[in-house]
């Protein structure tokens, strides 16, 4: 009765397709979660690209900023020029150097803000995804 039992249980039941079938059925599903996988990878680089984009917007408008301020005096020839000329030309132009702040703070705090967002973003909105 044990031989019976045995040679029952390697033979497939009625309703149970054959073993070749069952390893297609399992490559197939095994293909359609790689191929979700993946766009879900794709998915989650492009919002990856898009926070890298504006990082790289962020750094182009400090630069900007940081271009536009006035060069204290003395700068340019060293030799002839004393701390205390290089402070009085910085301190006429306070007003620049505290704008320059300002904006800098602004677009940082923005900045920072815009990555906390970003955080759980998973895929772009709409047509920033294509």
């Amino acid at each position: 009765m044990a031989e019976a039992d045995e040679a029952a249980g390697q033979q497939p039941a009625a309703n149970e397709p054959p073993s070749n079938e069952l390893v297609q059925q399992r490559q197939a599903a095994d293909d359609e979660d790689e191929i979700a996988l993946i766009h879900h990878e794709m998915e989650f680089a492009s919002a990856e690209r898009l926070a890298f984009f504006s990082d790289a917007v962020v750094a182009i408008a400090l630069t900007l900023l940081a271009l536009g301020l006035p060069i204290p005096g003395g700068i340019e020839n060293p030799d002839s020029a004393s701390v205390s000329d290089m402070i009085r030309d910085a301190a006429r132009h306070v007003d620049d150097y505290v704008a320059f702040l300002i904006s800098f703070l602004v677009i940082g705090a923005h900045w920072r803000l815009h990555h906390r967002v970003f955080r759980y973003v998973r895929q772009p909105p709409g047509r920033l995804s294509g």
